[in-house]
């Protein structure tokens, strides 16, 4: 009786295959074997997903037979073109988990039986035009936790039954027509990651309940008619990376913590007031323009890559200095700041954890600094040869502070070693920590370096950036030479991916040293006759030429690349593309596995972004390597599309650029 119940429903989901017309010419008696179906051990039908390349003709949704697949687990049919409503027939789907209709032309109201598939975990209708309200229903779905409905025509309030959805993780309404206030119920959404609001009619204030909101990464507001003051509460949210409430109508002060936490800040044309908090962290965006706030600049926002403080009412002072033109716009006009240097900075690859990364994985910073100020103290001195200078943050190292702090650079400080010096910690007269790279001789007794050296280091001394480590100053002696470091607590990136416990804990704030060292210890780059560097980093043409150029640097910048998404070497990788016949790698399986894999589509985009750099870094061919203008200006302006996923997309893919056709299926 069982094998005629089986047969039944075999023959049943056959039917429903033909009769939507998606057949084009396969075995229906192999359907099983299909790409893009999966079966289960008895032959039923539990999953149907275009996103494994199986393809069907634009047709009526309608057309397809939902009563006939009672243990469908999975549906994903997005961007097929299919036309008309969603049946109401889809809720005798009552194994259903995953069910994905994005990117179609359907049209008609959401289908209030969709609430009686209580098992859904995500659902995604996205991008269609759909209209009619969201039914309050849905607050039923109790194991919901992704709910995608963005670019549609939905209208009316949120319903408040959806802060009822407690597993609820990512909720994006963004692009509708909806109006009304935010639920002040959506901060019981205590596992909620990503909320997107933006581009609707919303009013009234944001829910200071979203305080409660700890695990919120991602917060967007923007483009609505929402008034009030920003909670306080939010800048306590310590997970929080991006916020956009850009283009509404809130008023008072900037809560303190948003720019600590935070690594996107978009906060412009509202009507904020006040000053700016001192308290900056790791950011990376931060947009305050067409607003009302005052005060002076802080600091640290020079170490900001994007920065846009227009149209305010800030107060002139030396911190303008080093700000484009373009940023200040709007204010009181600010001192005149001439400039020597114009630097260009390479920024860091930061370790895999939270890719936002949202923020951004690498940046580039581009600004024009000021020479160095009398604040800052700069000291210079010149006896028998001896040149000793200092960017002096505290005004009291001094290099008889250097040589007693370290016992004359006794072993017992030293912490590192490199190919062209060791690393040594010191702790000066006012308690900080520095580290010391002392130079090893053979440089250090080549009188004709010190010229180039010492201007090229002063340089080096200007660039301030979040994710390089300062260069406070150097010296250069007759027998000693050395150069004066930020002291990072954390260590080497090598040790953080080399231990599990310190790999875990890490996200994309890390800092890059040792940038650009080699380049310094010759006076000409492009004809420099001694190879050194760590084996492994270095480009694979220096093992037949002496001639080193700034494409033996992108070589090395794309290896540390791979390894800080690997969480390893990439040497295995690197072997298995250089055979004739590479095996086929997918990009889910070179990532970290200490490290969860990322769900937020911009995380996933950039992460095969930052692949197909670091890949193409690699090419064997120094003529082929992009320069790192190409990488910053790709890593700052790229418009590739969002991702939902990771499946079939393989590293042999991302070497031939392959990615941009498929982030459009």
């Amino acid at each position: 009786m069982m094998v005629a119940s089986n047969s039944s429903s075999l023959n049943e989901e056959q039917k429903a295959l033909l009769h939507s017309g998606w057949t084009e010419g396969r075995d229906i008696s192999k359907h099983c074997n299909w790409t893009g179906i999966v079966c289960n051990d008895a032959g039923s039908v539990i999953e149907i997903s275009t996103r494994r390349y199986f393809f069907i003709p634009p047709s009526e949704l309608r057309n397809f037979n939902f009563t006939a697949f009672p243990n469908l687990i999975r549906l994903e049919l997005t961007g097929l073109e299919l036309k008309g409503t969603i049946p109401s027939e889809i809720s005798t789907l009552t194994k259903l988990m995953y069910l994905d209709l994005s990117s179609n032309y359907l049209e008609g109201e959401l289908p209030t039986s969709i609430s009686n598939l209580t098992q859904l975990k995500l659902v995604n209708v996205a991008s269609n035009f759909l209209r009619g309200v969201i039914p309050s229903t849905f607050g039923q779905l109790k194991c919901l936790a992704q709910l995608s409905l963005h670019s549609n025509n939905l209208e009316g309030p949120i319903p408040e039954r959806l802060g009822y959805l407690k597993h609820l993780e990512q909720l994006t309404l963004s692009n509708n027509s909806l109006n009304g206030s935010i639920p002040s119920t959506f901060g019981q959404l205590e596992d909620l990651e990503s909320l997107s609001l933006d581009s609707n009619h919303i009013e009234g204030s944001i829910p200071v309940e979203f305080e409660n909101l700890f695990h919120l990464k991602a917060l967007d507001l923007s483009h609505n008619n929402i008034s009030g003051v920003i909670p306080s509460g939010i800048g306590q949210l310590s997970r929080l990376s991006t916020l956009d409430i850009s283009n509404n109508s809130l008023k008072g002060p900037i809560p303190f913590g948003i720019l600590y936490h935070c690594s996107y800040v978009q906060l412009s044309n509202n009507f904020l007031s006040g000053h700016i908090p001192s308290q900056i962290g790791n950011l990376s965006y931060l947009d305050l323009s067409n607003n009302s706030l005052s005060g002076s600049i802080p600091e640290g926002l020079h170490s900001v890559p994007y920065l846009n403080i227009s149209y305010n009412s800030f107060v002139p002072d030396t911190h303008f200095c080093g700000f484009p033109s373009e940023a200040l716009i709007g204010n009181k006009q600010s001192p005149s700041c001439s400039s020597p240097y114009s630097t260009i900075a390479l920024v860091s690859l930061a370790a895999l954890n939270c890719f936002f990364i949202t923020t951004v994985f690498i940046w580039l910073g581009i600004g024009v600094f000021c020479p160095l100020q009398r604040e800052y103290g700069f000291e210079e001195r010149s006896k028998n040869g001896d040149i000793f200078s200092i960017w002096n943050y505290d005004g009291k190292i001094a290099f008889k502070d250097i040589i007693k702090a370290t016992e004359d650079f006794d072993i017992r400080y030293c912490i590192g070693t490199g190919a062209y010096g060791s690393v040594y910690k010191a702790q000066v007269p006012s308690g900080r920590n520095v580290a010391l790279k002392k130079l090893h001789n053979a440089e250090s007794e080549n009188p004709s370096f010190y010229k180039s050296f010492s201007n090229e280091v002063k340089v080096l001394t200007e660039i301030r950036h979040r994710n390089i480590i300062r260069l406070h100053g150097f010296c250069l002696h007759n027998s000693c030479m050395f150069l004066v470091y930020e002291y990072m607590e954390k260590g080497s990136l090598f040790y953080n991916l080399a231990i599990d416990e310190e790999a875990q804990e890490l996200n994309w704030k890390a800092c890059l040293s040792d940038f650009g060292t080699a380049k310094l210890l010759s006076s000409d780059s492009s004809n420099q006759t001694l190879l050194a560097g760590t084996p492994g980093y270095v480009a694979p043409e220096l093992a037949y030429s002496i001639n080193v150029t700034t494409k033996c640097d992108v070589y090395s910048f794309g290896v540390v690349t791979l390894e800080t998404i690997m969480g390893e070497h990439p040497k295995e990788l690197l072997s298995n593309m250089s055979k004739p016949s590479p095996p086929k790698i997918m990009i889910k399986d070179v990532l970290d596995s200490r490290i969860p894999l990322p769900f937020l589509r911009k995380d996933m985009r950039d992460i095969v972004l930052v692949l197909t750099l670091a890949l193409a870094c690699l090419h064997p061919n120094p003529k082929s390597r992009p320069s790192m203008q190409d990488i910053a200006n790709e890593l700052l302006f790229s418009k590739s599309p969002l991702l939902w996923h990771f499946d079939g997309i393989s590293i042999h893919q991302l070497v031939n650029q392959e990615i941009y056709a498929i982030g459009k299926n």
